[in-house]
C-alpha cells in the first residue's frame, strides 16, 4: 500500500467563482461581502476568496495478492492471484471533482481527478 499527500499548501482556486456566484458578486447596487467585485475589465480581482487549502492524502496504490497451492497440478509450479488498484481515493477537503494537486503554479484551472484503476491478474510460473 502507497500513500501520498501534502499538508499546508494553498491553491489559488478560479473554480471557486462559479456562475451563480459571479451574479451574486460585489457591486454597488449588491455590497455584499461574500464574494468579490470584479475589475474594470469585468473580469475576476485578485482576492483571497480564492485560495483554498490544497491538504490531501491520496491512497496511490494498493495491491492484494495470495499464494495458491499448486500441488494437484504438475506442470504449474507456482500460482499467485492478485487485485490491484491506482488513485483509488481521495480525502481532501479541496473544491469537490477536482483534483488538489495542481503542481508547482499553485493555481487550480479545473483539473480532473486522476483516473482509477483496478486490475485483477495471475501469476504463473510453469
Amino acid at each position: 500500500m502507497q500513500l501520498y499527500g501534502v499538508q499546508g499548501g494553498d491553491v489559488w482556486d478560479f473554480q471557486k467563482m462559479t456562475a451563480s456566484r459571479w451574479l451574486q458578486r460585489w457591486t454597488p447596487e449588491n455590497p455584499s461581502m461574500e464574494y468579490p467585485r470584479a475589475n474594470g475589465t469585468r473580469g475576476w480581482r485578485a482576492s483571497d476568496f480564492y485560495l483554498t487549502d490544497g491538504s490531501f492524502l491520496r491512497i496511490q496504490n494498493v495491491t492484494f495478492g495470495y499464494n495458491l497451492k499448486t500441488d494437484a497440478v504438475k506442470f504449474v509450479k507456482s500460482l499467485r492471484v492478485y487485485l490491484s488498484g491506482n488513485n483509488l481515493y481521495t480525502f481532501t477537503g479541496f473544491n469537490k471533482g477536482f483534483d488538489p494537486e495542481v503542481g508547482e503554479s499553485g493555481i487550480n484551472n479545473g483539473a480532473y481527478p486522476r483516473p482509477r484503476a483496478v486490475s485483477l491478474g495471475a501469476n504463473v510460473v510453469f
